[in-house]
């Protein structure tokens, strides 16, 4: 399989310290010519938004990636980023699928 991320990198431009703007859809495209098999999000670094704070500052509001995607088919992630410090951010995001064991990664980079 070969995914495909778009946007990437996501961008949510430069944003008050804590101010969640909108969140951003990110679409998984299998852009090979067979299954792949289920698709998986590493969370190590985008964990779900959950309700406490603070809340990381990128963090996973959906994952509509959990299942095998036939080729041509799209998921989404929707992701938010609420800065919680100063400065630039930057986080590299991993979806895994089987057969092949292939990665797609897409980068976030901000400032506050």
């Amino acid at each position: 399989p070969r995914l495909a991320v778009e946007p990437n990198p996501i961008d949510f431009g430069v944003q008050p310290l804590g101010f969640c703007p909108t969140n951003l859809t990110v679409s998984v495209k299998n852009a090979g010519g067979f299954d792949t098999g289920a698709v998986a999000l590493d969370t190590s670094e985008l964990p779900p938004c959950g309700t406490t704070w603070p809340r990381p500052a990128l963090c996973l509001v959906t994952n509509r990636c959990t299942a095998v995607l036939a080729p041509d088919a799209t998921c989404a992630l929707t992701v938010s980023f609420c800065p919680d410090r100063r400065g630039r951010f930057e986080t590299r995001l991993w979806l895994r699928a089987d057969p092949g064991d292939e990665l797609a990664t897409f980068a976030q980079s901000d400032e506050a």
